[in-house]
């Protein structure tokens, strides 16, 4: 007799920490990171592989988010220019899903301070 004992999705992503805090000055370039997020999730195989997106503001809001998430690492990057006049400080969500058919999610807060940088 040959048994199997299969892991269903019972576990939801966990992060490493209910928020993640980073600084990065105005200047910085499209494409530098700002930060990696991290988390486990107590699955096993395909119930355990992660992926990570971020929350964007609702359309037609003036708070467009100059930042963009890796779905596959959680590294949070910058994806337009930053402008310490404009805003100089950006909160949002990060969700960390599972990739099965019973998704299970968290979120994480970001909070992102923009420096200025006199020229």
């Amino acid at each position: 007799i040959h048994v199997s004992v299969l892991d269903i999705n019972n576990s939801p992503p966990v992060f490493k920490t209910p928020f993640y805090a980073a600084s990065v000055a105005e200047n910085a370039t499209v494409g530098t990171s700002v930060l990696s997020l991290s988390v486990t999730d107590n699955d096993v195989g395909r119930n355990a592989e992660v992926y990570f997106s971020l929350e964007q503001p609702p359309p037609g809001s003036d708070s467009e988010l100059p930042f963009a998430c890796n779905p596959w690492s959680g590294e949070v990057f910058i994806a337009a220019a930053l402008d310490y006049e404009r805003s100089a400080f950006y909160s949002f969500t990060v969700l960390a899903r599972d990739r099965t058919s019973r998704t299970l999610a968290s979120g994480t807060q970001v909070n992102v301070t923009i420096l200025d940088v006199k020229t």
